[in-house]
């Protein structure tokens, strides 16, 4: 028979250990508002299945499972925890393993006051729980740098009488880091207490059966009660080539009005500190004590002793006397903080084709520096990046996605960096706003990760610049002749006609003219009727691959002004449009060399000539075939040279020859011999 309510017991050991250690598990969060009624716990990785508990916490008789079901980690870990009530040490009973355990994904807790049901009867306070949306192993608690306080001001409620042994653990971080051999700490600790609106950190034991746990060993196998212990291991700091020995404590809650001093529950200055006590089925929600900005990481591990003697006729959890769990660690991130803000500043209007400047400029209001500073800038369709300025500055697409990172590196408190980016609005956004977004992030490489840094005012990190593309000019219609003609088309072909003139004038003699890119591949002419014809000009090489399409403008001229006086100037014009139809054409390689007999030691260049690739020069394969002595050998790749420099030191006849392909098609070049004599 119990005498007293079990108990269970948190025990912190060792003082801070003296080597960086690398480890990633942390916290959980959720929404109080969302919060319910129902448990909600993630399993351990690798642990059995918990039996869904009937009603409340008091035991059934079996088989009638009484074990709350974990539930797994919900959608996606947020990287860093900052705010809520969170119970990160929070322990249940892994039946399939026969342990206890944390829970990887641990509750939001809510605090609900006094109230009543639909039929008027009283609910009393209690503290609900909801599940997490956060994988211990995936998160980092971030405790702000608002939780700072100075031990030092006259208004502090942690008086030195209160709180003897925080002023203690600030002494010993000093190590006289200051130089004046006093041994005083700066009296700047962080706090962590509950109620706050951003962040509370506390234990659960609310899936604990308080039944399966023992409080006293009547046969003397064990002394004392038999308790559920929480152990901390060590506590190490992440970063100790970057910053003084830091500590941890951790008080229950004074009563109000109480005069102390108090004693902490636990105090990695002093591992004589080291025991708490958390009733199963219930919370506690302590103050926490961090004594310097950093990272520390808490290694914890679990300890209990089931209840071998129930009087219910339910069997213990366990025969064993005490069970144990793995060890498991948490990260807290402490105190570092960085106001990061950005500007854009850009054209208001800009030309298609037109080079414009946009600068942005990185900021950092502290307090702390900003590590690994990074800006993501995002181009829209239709802007296109030309160029940046201090080019040694990283910026760059990595991922094709138009998103463009700016790497600023450590930015420092007031510090300040620009960059100056250069774009072109492309072709087809004439009339259109082009709306470039940036963000600004600092990041921490925590435990072999990086870590997003806690930015106290975010409102300022994402600005947006609109940049207004000038409307497509107008352009007067025009009245114009079309033609078109195969390519590879031998002169004389026509092309368009007849076009006819109308000159009263019979005895004027008109002058044709046609002008344009590419006009030299055509001419005009006139028949005796005075209608005009054009045609492919002699010796036009004409290539589809090259040019499709030639916008030209025919003019005409008599010769004279109204008054019949002489005038060149063109009295009419014509556009004209002529578009090169494609024609399937035979893929041809050609190999030719330097010379065809040389003497042993002299060099000989064989240059390979490409007609109608199916592809570009780049994407081609090629295989150079030499034969001498009816011995052949090859060589082979990709992207073809132009030529290949031979020279052979054995006189003799030799052959060489090239295939080049894509796919299946090919073009075998014919074989070039090649002498090489003695004399």
């Amino acid at each position: 028979m119990r005498t007293k309510p079990m108990q269970l017991t948190v025990m912190a050991v060792a003082a801070l250990a003296i080597v960086a250690v690398a480890a990633v598990m942390l916290l959980a969060g959720g929404n109080p508002a969302q919060a319910t009624t129902a448990a909600t716990i993630a399993p351990d990785s690798g642990g059995g299945h918990l039996l869904p508990m009937a009603g409340d916490k008091d035991p059934t008789p079996t088989p009638t499972p009484r074990f709350p079901q974990p539930e797994r980690c919900s959608a996606l870990p947020a990287e860093v925890v900052s705010s809520g009530h969170i119970a990160l040490f929070d322990v249940y009973w892994n039946p399939g393993e026969k342990e206890l355990t944390n829970t990887s994904c641990p509750p939001t807790v809510v605090y609900v006051p006094a109230g009543e049901d639909d039929e008027g009867n009283p609910i009393p306070a209690r503290y609900e729980r909801t599940g997490s949306n956060i994988n211990i192993e995936e998160t980092v608690v971030h405790v702000p740098n608002d939780a700072k306080v100075d031990l030092s001001k006259s208004d502090t409620p942690y008086t030195q009488a209160k709180y003897p042994a925080v002023w203690t653990a600030d002494n010993k971080e000093d190590r006289d880091t200051d130089g004046d051999g006093d041994g005083v700490g700066d009296r700047k600790v962080w706090v962590l207490k509950p109620g706050n609106d951003w962040l509370t950190i506390g234990f659960s034991a609310d899936l604990l059966n308080p039944a399966d746990w023992g409080n006293s060993d009547e046969e003397g196998s064990v002394s004392g009660d038999r308790t559920v212990q929480y152990e901390f291991d060590h506590v190490h700091q992440l970063d100790i080539g970057e910053q003084g020995r830091r500590y941890a404590l951790t008080y229950n809650v004074p009563a109000d009005g109480a005069a102390g001093p108090f004693t902490p529950i636990w105090d990695t200055s002093n591992s004589d500190r080291n025991e708490t006590q958390i009733t199963p089925g219930e919370y506690e929600h302590p103050i926490w004590f961090f004594t310097r900005a950093g990272r520390y990481e808490f290694q914890v591990h679990v300890k209990g002793h089931p209840d071998l003697e129930r009087t219910d006729g339910v069997p213990p959890v366990s025969v064993d006397t005490a069970v144990t769990s793995d060890v498991r660690n948490y990260t807290f991130h402490v105190g570092l903080m960085a106001d990061l803000s950005l500007t854009t500043v850009g054209p208001r209007e800009t030309a298609v084709g037109e080079r414009s400047t946009i600068t942005i400029t990185a900021s950092n209001a502290g307090p702390d520096t900003a590590t690994s500073t990074k800006v993501d800038v995002n181009l829209p369709d239709g802007l296109t990046y030309d160029s940046h300025e201090p080019s040694a500055d990283t910026f760059a697409d990595s991922d094709g996605d138009g998103t463009w990172t700016w790497d600023v590196g450590n930015l420092a408190n007031g510090a300040s960096e620009t960059l100056t980016l250069k774009v072109i609005p492309a072709a087809g956004t004439h009339g259109q706003e082009l709306k470039v977004s940036a963000e600004i992030y600092a990041t921490e490489h925590i435990a072999s990760r990086d870590v997003v840094e806690l930015d106290p005012n975010t409102a300022n990190n994402m600005p947006m610049t609109t940049i207004s593309v000038t409307p497509e000019p107008n352009v007067n219609p025009i009245f114009a002749v079309m033609g078109s003609v195969d390519e590879n088309s031998v002169g004389g072909t026509k092309v368009i006609g007849p076009i006819k003139v109308k000159e009263p004038n019979v005895s004027d003699t008109v002058t044709l003219g046609l002008t344009g890119d590419g006009n030299g591949h055509f001419y005009a002419e006139q028949d005796e009727n005075r209608h005009i014809y054009i045609f492919v000009a002699q010796g036009a090489q004409i290539d589809y691959e090259t040019k499709s399409n030639y916008d030209l403008v025919l003019t005409i001229s008599d010769g004279k002004d109204l008054s019949g006086n002489i005038d060149a100037s063109v009295d009419d014009s014509l556009a004209v449009s002529i578009q090169i139809n494609d024609v399937d054409e035979a893929f041809t390689a050609t190999l030719t060399s330097s010379a065809t007999s040389v003497r042993v030691g002299e060099p000989v260049t064989l240059t390979l000539t490409l007609a109608n690739p199916p592809v570009s020069r780049g994407e081609l394969n090629w295989r150079l075939e030499e034969t001498h002595n009816r011995v052949s050998t090859s060589r082979s790749g990709t992207n073809p040279p132009q030529s290949w420099t031979v020279t052979k030191n054995d006189a003799g006849r030799y052959l060489f020859k090239i295939k080049v392909w894509s796919g299946n098609v090919e073009a075998w070049t014919s074989a070039v011999e090649v002498h090489w004599n003695i004399r």
